[in-house]
């Protein structure tokens, strides 16, 4: 059986408290979802020791006393909780209020649902992205895509990278996957021929271990550092690995990755999940602008 998961809901609004949890309940598998009305009470959960650690922050931007950036810097600057994924929700959605989401250490940054449907596309996001409950039911049947796509693949293994170009080009014949085998080739990409690439990838992802946990860790300082340098868009670097080992994940979330996928055992859902994975996360995810 599945570890059970457990989400702090981190928000002021106790009707928005239950919509969210009455859609996370009914997309989400086995999770726990403790409530928390302001930022000082978040801060005194994580302090005290007999207190389940959550495996996903998901917080309101605006709230008394301490609003979600304050909260969010408290939390990236503790060496013990600078490594839980958080996932910032906000009705405002400027540029600048984004990027500076996303400077503080938030993994994600998404609108404040309204509608019945926005909380259950939320918490299918949630499902997805940070909680690895998936299953193939409540899989999207099939989703047209609106632009042309590529998404830029980092993986060591031959066979997997092969598994996952097949997934990919069989459920999205749009998207250019392109492939490199290892931190060598990916700064050497960086370098010679990212600025070039079109379409502009939408997404990384990453295996951990190419083939270290510190190759894949040391990618995760250098691509975002690149991609800053260089003044291009942000993209979402998603690591994904057979691993599940809590200190692969807390180093990869430390590291700023805004996601950490465990490989699925069973290869002939990948391509449900990779078509589902850049669903959601383009549908519900904002990124700041250049």
């Amino acid at each position: 059986m599945k570890k059970r998961k457990t989400i702090f809901l981190v928000d002021d609004d106790e009707d928005d408290r239950m919509l969210m949890i009455e859609a996370i309940q009914e997309m989400v598998s086995n999770v726990e979802i403790i409530e928390i009305e302001n930022g000082f009470a978040l801060l005194d959960m994580l302090g005290d020791r007999k207190a389940p650690l959550p495996d996903l922050v998901l917080m309101d931007m605006n709230m008394p006393k301490m609003n979600g950036l304050e909260i969010l810097f408290a939390m990236k600057t503790n060496k013990v909780y600078s490594s839980m994924p958080v996932v910032i929700l906000s009705t405002t959605s400027t540029s600048q209020l984004i990027g500076k989401a996303y400077e503080l250490g938030a993994n994600a940054f998404m609108i404040k649902p309204v509608t019945r449907s926005e909380f259950e596309m939320i918490a299918r996001a949630i499902d997805i992205c940070f909680l690895n409950r998936f299953s193939a039911d409540r899989f999207l049947a099939s989703i047209r895509p609106e632009k042309a796509r590529s998404i830029l693949i980092i993986e060591d293994n031959d066979d997997h990278s092969e598994l996952m170009d097949f997934a990919i080009r069989q459920s999205m014949p749009d998207v250019r996957a392109v492939r490199l085998a290892d931190r060598a080739s990916t700064l050497e990409f960086l370098k010679t021929r990212y600025k070039s690439l079109r379409p502009v990838p939408e997404m990384i992802l990453l295996d951990l271990y190419l083939p270290t946990r510190e190759d894949g860790l040391k990618l995760l300082d250098e691509i975002p550092q690149f991609i800053t340098a260089n003044n291009l868009a942000h993209v979402p670097i998603i690591v994904f690995s057979y691993s599940d080992h809590y200190e692969d994940r807390c180093a990869s979330y430390a590291k700023q990755a805004n996601g950490y996928v465990v490989k699925h055992p069973d290869i002939s859902k990948w391509s449900f999940y990779f078509e589902n994975l850049c669903y959601f996360w383009s549908k519900t995810m904002r990124l700041p602008k250049v």
